[in-house]
């Protein structure tokens, strides 16, 4: 599965204090905390339900260049506290990060591999490096040759128009974009479709099977290796599977779903053209089931049991409600994901919707702001460590044996955060372009994503709030 993700977010400053006194030393450990904030040195601060700290706890670290580390309190209750949760606040480069292409990675690194503005970053081991410079795009492909074996393979597609399986240059010419292991052409002027290749790795080698010139883009959320789901130029769905014959030769098989042209799509209820409402199930097979028929529209209402409740509503409007089976999504959560790091490892992070992650191992916690998602985790010298991305485009990772936030990588964001006139600077213009396109005077906005501020996809106040605090600041 290759992800792609579109960034543009506020900071958000956490700070909880345990409702006590502090003795002297740690009050000056505080005052100097809030000076470093200030100066943009590093800034850690903690959450906790102690009810007695020791002096001994706020003793003096050596600041490490980009690297944000942690101090665990001791408690005089132990066995009643639970463990400090350490939050950091790094501050951003000034750079904005629009695109960003990342996926497995088992050639160039055995993590994740990481595209920002033409540089491919191998993260993972500890280290996030540079292995490639000029890519276009890149995709890790996943697929069972015909003896069931697992096979896998890192494609990049260079500016330049080569595309590569691992280092070796696959012999197929005009592609433009890689998706969920496939390759795409550009599409014909005025036309909405073009052509997908299957791009399949058998044995030590990438082969390659034309699937269809009709194709339009793949449905959201299909992420099964094995099975595709895509809209044609003309808005049908097909699926796509390949299949191994008993010579080794790659067989792609498509289906029409039977659902043509859909006006509304709520979960995996479709409403087609024809007013029949489906719904479309992909595991363990794909099936389509009629729910209704002479429907006019469909709507999210909330949720039911777990999952997500729709409504629909017929020609002689009456309304029904329907379950899909979408699971029901935490209004205030952007992603979760559980990471398996290995050695009977696991890691639970979550992105809330202001962008603060926190990451969850055994009893040890943290959160960090400003995190566009998360890669992967791994273990270093026998301790667990997270990697994550963040909105301006830098590489990072956690360690929570060591409680050490780093940065691996300024990366390379493709913009800068507020810059709506292009100029390539923030400042006061882009205050006041942003202000008359709010009250709809004449204003020519360049990159609008860039003013997205909270990342809700739509220009507005709390955007041009935002610009103004971050130009005081």
């Amino acid at each position: 599965m290759k992800n792609r993700c579109f960034s543009v977010c506020c900071a958000l400053a956490v700070l909880l204090t345990c409702g006590m006194l502090l003795p002297a030393a740690a009050a000056a450990e505080a005052e100097t905390a809030e000076d470093n904030v200030l100066c943009d040195t590093p800034a850690v601060t903690y959450s906790f339900n102690d009810a007695g700290l020791d002096a001994a706890d706020f003793e003096e670290e050596d600041d490490v260049p980009h690297v944000y580390a942690d101090r665990s309190f001791v408690s005089l209750f132990p066995a009643a506290s639970p463990a400090a949760v350490a939050s950091y606040t790094p501050p951003l480069h000034n750079s904005w990060l629009d695109e960003a292409v990342f996926d497995k990675s088992t050639y160039y690194s055995k993590g994740t591999a990481v595209l920002l503005n033409g540089k491919l970053y191998a993260v993972g081991g500890g280290k996030a490096t540079v292995v490639l410079t000029g890519v276009r795009d890149y995709t890790h492909l996943t697929a069972k040759n015909e003896a069931g074996t697992l096979v896998e393979s890192d494609i990049v597609l260079m500016q330049d128009g080569k595309l590569c399986a691992d280092g070796e240059e696959i012999k197929l010419s005009g592609i433009a974009s890689l998706d969920n292991g496939y390759a795409m052409t550009a599409p014909a002027d005025g036309s909405q479709s073009c052509t997908l290749y299957a791009l399949v790795p058998y044995m030590n080698r990438v082969v390659f099977t034309k699937v269809t010139d009709n194709f339009g883009r793949f449905l959201p959320d299909q992420y099964d290796q094995s099975v595709k789901l895509f809209y044609t130029g003309t808005n049908c769905i097909y699926s796509c599977s390949f299949t191994y014959n008993s010579a080794g030769a790659i067989c792609v098989s498509l289906s029409d779903i039977g659902i043509y042209d859909p006006v509304a799509v709520c979960g995996n209820l479709y409403l087609d053209f024809q007013q029949n409402l489906y719904r479309l199930r992909t595991e363990p097979k794909i099936e389509r089931t009629l729910v209704d028929n002479a429907v006019l529209s469909i709507e999210q209402i909330g949720a039911r049991d777990g999952y997500m409740l729709c409504r629909y509503t017929q020609t002689k409007n009456r309304s029904y409600e329907v379950l899909t089976d979408i699971p029901e999504a935490d209004a205030n959560v952007l992603a979760e994901k559980v990471l398996n790091a290995g050695s009977g490892k696991s890691v639970k992070c979550t992105i809330a919707k202001n962008r603060t992650m926190t990451g969850v191992y055994g009893d040890k916690q943290f959160t960090v702001t400003n995190v566009e998602t998360v890669l992967h985790a791994d273990v270093q010298s026998g301790q667990c460590c997270v990697y994550f991305l963040r909105t301006d485009g830098s590489i990072w990772m956690y360690n929570f044996g060591t409680k050490a936030c780093t940065e691996l990588a300024e990366g390379s964001g493709s913009g800068v955060k507020g810059d709506l006139n292009g100029d390539g600077t923030f400042n006061i213009h882009d205050l006041t372009l942003l202000q008359r396109w709010i009250n709809s005077e004449e204003g020519k906005i360049a990159n609008w994503k860039s003013g997205d501020i909270n990342k809700d996809n739509q220009l507005d106040a709390v955007d041009l709030a935002l610009m103004k605090r971050d130009l005081i600041h």
